[in-house]
């Protein structure tokens, strides 16, 4: 049995908390346009939102509703170009936000997104990163650390 927030995961049966995910190893990202981040690890995914098997750059939602969605990747250390984090809601519009942020001049560059979409049963959410040094960078950490790579979705209402 495992837990979510500090309770067991029987405490939530029959309701749909969310789940969230990890790249445990990290991924090669070109210089240029947005590549999908896949996640290899499930934090928590009591209900099936998230497969491990085939299309694991999306968490699914099973009914309408507000849904709260984070995300946030650790960067290869390299002082060049800039670096974007994509949140998207694929499904109906295809709501899109994003954050950049000029490389690091010193170590690994780190950041977080935000936002609340409503999306229909069926939709799901994706994380995307692009990059312009004009090298291969990764994301994600070789120790598996959680702050590496992830993406978390939460139904709120």
């Amino acid at each position: 049995m495992g837990l979510v927030f500090g309770f067991p995961t029987s405490s939530f049966q029959g309701f749909q908390i969310g789940c969230k995910v990890r790249r445990s190893t990290t991924q090669n990202i070109s210089s240029g346009p947005p590549t999908p981040v896949l996640f290899d690890a499930e934090i928590y995914d009591p209900n099936n939102w998230h497969s491990l098997v085939s299309n694991t750059e999306r968490i699914v939602v099973p009914e309408n509703g507000y849904y709260h969605c984070v995300g946030g990747v650790q960067w290869s250390a390299n002082t060049t170009g800039q670096r974007t984090l994509y949140l998207q809601n694929i499904g109906g519009t295809g709501d899109i936000v994003y954050e950049s942020r000029d490389a690091q001049s010193a170590g690994f560059t780190q950041h977080q997104i935000s936002e609340i979409f409503y999306m229909l049963a069926g939709y799901y959410v994706q994380l995307q990163v692009a990059q312009n040094s004009g090298a291969t960078l990764t994301v994600g950490t070789s120790g598996g650390a959680y702050y590496g790579a992830y993406l978390g979705l939460q139904r709120i209402a």
